[in-house]
Parts: C-alpha cells; sequence; structure tokens
C-alpha cells in the first residue's frame, strides 16, 4: 500500500477481466504519488526522515483528486480479502505511510476486527509503543525490532552478558500487541542486521517468552537456498503452543545464566546460558515443566548443572 514499481513516469494502466487493456480497475495517474509537480507532496508521515522513495509512493491526504487513491485502496483490500480468505494483514514500512489512512483501512469493510501487524523499522520500544497505542489506539501489533537487535546480539557475540535479556524488547512493555520474530526478508539480507550464528537460540527465546512469534519462512523451510531449521522449530512451537503460557518472571540473571518462568498452566521455565552460544547446540536452551511435572529436554546433563549452579527450579 506504500510503494509501485512498473508504471510509466507515474501512470498504471490494467486489463479489464476479460483482457481488454486500459480499462482495468483503479487506474493510477501522477496524482496519486508523491513527488515534484503534477505529483504531490508528501502526506503527514510518522518518519518523515525516514521515508525515503524505492518506487512511486503513493499519497492518501495529499491525493489529486481527493479521496481517490484511499477509497480505491479500502476497495482493492475488501476485494483481495473476500477472494483470498484473507485472516490478517502485514502492512509495510508504516513509518512512510499516512496515520489516519492505515488506521481507516484496517477497520474499513472486510478488513475490519482482523488481525493486523505493522512494520514500524524502529529498535527504541518507545517508538514502537507510540505506533501500536498512540497511532494504532491497540488496532495493529507491531514488529519487535527491539528484541531482533538484543538477540542478534546475543546469537553473534560468544561473551554476551545474559542479563541484558532481562526485560528485553518492546514485548516486555506491551506483550499484546509485539510481534517477535528472528529475521524476516529485510534483515536477512542486510549485513549487520541479520543473524549469523546460533539462529536456533533466538527461535528458543521468542517461541517460550510473551509476544506474538513470527517464523521466518526461509529459516524454517527445507527448499533449496533455504535454512532448513524446520525439525528443531517444529519442537519449539510444539513448546510454545502448550506450555508457554502467562505472564513472564525472571528467576535468575547473571553474565552466564538467564533464567526465566512462565507462570501459566501447565509450567514452563527456560535456562539460557552464555555456554549455548559457546557449543551452538540448539538445546542447551532447557526449557521444561516446573513444579511436579516431567522433565523435557534434549541434553538431561543440563539439569544437573541448573542444580548445581543453585539456580531455582
Amino acid at each position: 500500500m506504500h510503494q509501485l514499481i512498473g508504471g510509466n513516469n507515474g501512470v498504471y494502466r490494467y486489463l479489464g477481466a476479460h483482457g481488454v487493456p486500459n480499462i482495468g480497475r483503479f487506474p493510477k495517474d501522477p496524482g496519486c504519488f508523491r513527488g515534484n509537480p503534477p505529483r504531490r507532496p508528501e502526506d503527514p508521515v510518522p518518519a518523515p526522515r525516514d521515508d525515503f522513495a524505492f518506487g512511486d509512493e503513493f499519497v492518501y491526504v495529499n491525493c489529486e483528486p481527493p479521496g481517490y487513491t484511499a477509497h480505491n485502496m479500502i476497495d482493492f483490500g475488501d476485494w483481495l480479502t473476500l477472494s483470498l480468505d484473507c485472516d490478517g494483514y502485514r502492512v509495510d514500512d508504516v513509518k512512510g505511510t499516512a496515520v489516519a489512512f492505515i488506521k481507516d483501512w484496517m477497520n474499513a469493510k472486510a478488513m475490519a476486527g482482523k488481525f493486523c501487524v505493522s512494520e514500524y523499522f524502529d529498535g527504541n520500544p518507545q517508538s514502537l509503543f507510540g505506533w501500536a497505542q498512540h497511532a494504532m489506539g491497540g488496532r495493529s501489533a507491531v514488529f519487535d525490532f527491539t528484541t531482533h537487535f538484543g538477540l542478534q546480539r546475543m546469537c553473534d557475540d560468544p561473551g554476551f552478558d545474559m542479563r541484558q535479556l532481562d526485560g528485553l524488547g518492546y514485548t516486555a512493555l506491551d506483550p499484546t500487541h509485539s510481534a517477535t520474530f528472528v529475521e524476516n526478508p529485510d534483515t536477512d539480507l542486510s549485513p549487520g542486521e541479520n543473524i549469523s550464528n546460533n539462529k536456533l537460540l533466538a527461535y528458543a527465546f521468542i517461541l517460550t517468552t510473551e509476544g506474538y512469534p513470527f517464523i521466518f519462512h526461509k529459516d524454517y523451510s527445507t527448499e533449496p537456498g533455504c535454512y532448513g531449521l524446520k525439525r528443531w522449530i517444529d519442537n519449539l512451537v510444539w513448546i510454545h503452543e502448550n506450555l508457554a503460557f502467562g505472564a513472564t518472571v525472571t528467576r535468575h540473571a547473571d553474565a552466564q545464566t538467564f533464567v526465566y518462568e512462565r507462570q501459566g498452566h501447565p509450567g514452563l521455565l527456560t535456562l539460557r546460558a552464555v555456554e549455548c552460544l559457546r557449543r551452538a547446540h540448539p538445546f542447551l536452551t532447557v526449557s521444561f515443566l516446573a513444579g511436579n511435572h516431567p522433565v523435557s529436554t534434549c541434553d538431561p546433563d543440563w539439569l544437573g548443572a541448573v542444580a548445581d549452579a543453585g539456580l531455582p527450579l
């Protein structure tokens, strides 16, 4: 909904339903896009300094004729939702899109009430809170870039201080609207933003803590060119769906270890240790049931290590 590529100097024409040229719905002209006349001024957007065009950038507030892009984009969303039976939406690059339009679109026609998550590319949890709560009024979740960059440090730095996981990310501020992720199509291809090592340790974190976790297809899939982590992620998804409920309480934190508990039934206690990074083994992150429930772990020796360290079980 933010940018298009493929037009002719801001002119887009489409085939009709029977292949007749130039009669398709929602034709676009330069007045639909940001730029010098005959294009239109930039819309009021949340972060103008971060709003850069990589195609023809839509305007909704400053469109000419007024309301044309907003009306037609809502109709397009309604048609797409009904045609594909969509369950939810990812709204890209919201830093550069008019807030009022995005909120109107999410609440219009077939989109009303369905799940929405926004990409507000910012590592400051207060900025993410401002988008999810102040701008959207709780209508949209937001991707937790703060947690992503914290997990990047944990996975790629063998000297990482585990205490930095305590209260990490936007999730700690607003777990109901936090969409946690390890990687996405942008960070995966961006040196300095992607996670290069021990990626399963990051998945073990987002699938045992609060927030709405997203799994990157390229990490999960076993298709050529993908990272093939499916069988390990499947185990972690099972933990998330069957054990990881309720609020999160930190039970122990020091430079070497971090232990946290999910307090909902049946109970989940998770240990993360610097040794996980040194040995690069995904299931040295020990996840097991608290209380009198059976223990579930792929490395039983670590239970003894936990007890020897005097950590609370």
